[in-house]
């Protein structure tokens, strides 16, 4: 290994105390979060889309289909199915089942 690569790896990237505040501003923001009825429903509603969307782009890449493969099968754009993957913009629950039906999959929905 050379010594540019053991020092890289030696130095952190940042700082222990950029870490810590970053580590204390998420901490306040969740705390405002909780306090507050509505930002936390809001919140958890953002978190649940990224979970899809994270895995709408899993689904894809597991079933072998490049996006323009699956933007033609699902019968949009390139653009429109990168928003869903990449944005969390993901329309409504059909263009989900769309997209699941066009990598061969069955969507499901639960409310836990």
């Amino acid at each position: 290994m050379s010594t540019v690569r053991k020092k890289a790896r030696e130095e952190a990237l940042v700082s222990r105390e950029v870490i810590e505040a970053s580590d204390r501003l998420l901490r306040e923001t969740e705390k405002a979060i909780a306090a507050d009825p509505v930002r936390s429903v809001r919140m958890q509603a953002v978190r649940a889309e990224v979970k899809i969307a994270l895995r709408l782009a899993e689904v894809r890449k597991d079933s072998g289909l490049t996006g323009a493969d699956l933007a033609a099968r699902m019968g949009c754009t390139q653009l429109q199915l990168a928003r869903m993957e990449r944005e969390g913009f993901l329309g409504s629950i059909r263009s989900i089942a769309l997209l699941a039906a066009a990598c061969g999959k069955k969507l499901t929905v639960r409310l836990d």
